[in-house]
């Protein structure tokens, strides 16, 4: 099955908050390999 969504409708990771109240955010990143590798991943479960 694939599932496509908007980025509006993504929300970040929340973590707790920074000393003066702000909200802090997660935003794990992989690398250029991981994600080559992951793009054939999805190609190979589509068949392409």
């Amino acid at each position: 099955m694939l599932a496509t969504v908007g980025f509006d409708r993504l929300d970040l990771f929340r973590t707790d908050r920074d000393q003066t109240g702000k909200r802090k955010y997660l935003t794990p990143r992989i690398s250029e390999v991981e994600f080559a590798k992951i793009l054939d991943c999805i190609k190979v479960a589509l068949g392409l």
